[in-house]
């Protein structure tokens, strides 16, 4: 079983990053939604091409169609944990291995802690989860993290990757979030309302107007 991978990214597309190994040998790995992308403020993101990348990873054997034939694939996270939240997502029914994938818009420890605390509303947010699901998730994995995966490490976590640079910003994300946006693009939106307004001096209300107007 492959667990683990380091290398440098040989190419990317949509979803998926190859990396060449030391050994010689490429990996085709699948990502969820929050890995992707340039490295940027707001969360992990996978590099360039040419750029080293180290995936923890989950390998499966898929069957398409339901046929008798088997294809070997990876799906890669950024950290032990990340893929342990989501190896734990997919024990729900409705989260085959590529559903529980897609909805990983946000950063798994973030789901997670999403899960902890029974948001349903956050969760419905994502892809692939809507009002039933979410409240399965709720009531199957709830004390599975509460426990397990120590929700006051989670929410450290993300903390941590939710805070700005500045108060402003972190006014400003606060008020995307209460206007329906999710934490991660929340985050996201406002980084890019900071670097277009350029001066690092930008009150929240400004933050907020040009972060909903891209």
């Amino acid at each position: 079983m492959i667990a683990h991978l380091c290398g440098t990214i040989l190419a990317r597309s949509p979803g998926r990053v190859t990396i060449a190994t030391a050994g010689g040998v490429a990996y085709e790995v699948l990502l969820p939604p929050s890995l992707e992308g340039e490295p940027a403020s707001g969360g992990q993101r996978m590099g360039a091409v040419g750029d080293r990348a180290e995936l923890h990873t989950v390998h499966v054997l898929e069957s398409p169609n339901q046929g008798a034939t088997f294809l070997p694939r990876l799906f890669g996270f950024a950290s032990a944990t990340d893929r342990e939240v989501y190896e734990l997502l997919t024990q729900v029914r409705g989260l085959g291995y590529r559903k529980a994938l897609r909805c990983l818009a946000e950063p798994p420890v973030e789901v997670a802690a999403m899960i902890a605390r029974g948001d349903e509303v956050g969760l419905r947010r994502l892809p692939e989860i809507g009002a039933k699901l979410a409240k399965t998730l709720v009531d199957e994995l709830g004390q599975t993290f509460r426990e397990k995966m120590a929700i006051e490490e989670l929410d450290a976590a993300v903390r941590a990757e939710a805070k700005p640079a500045d108060p402003q910003a972190d006014d400003a994300v606060r008020a995307l979030i209460a206007l329906g946006e999710t934490p991660g693009e929340a985050r996201r939106k406002v980084s890019a309302a900071v670097s277009r307004l350029g001066d690092g001096r930008a009150a929240a209300a400004e933050l907020v107007s040009t972060a909903l107007g891209m």
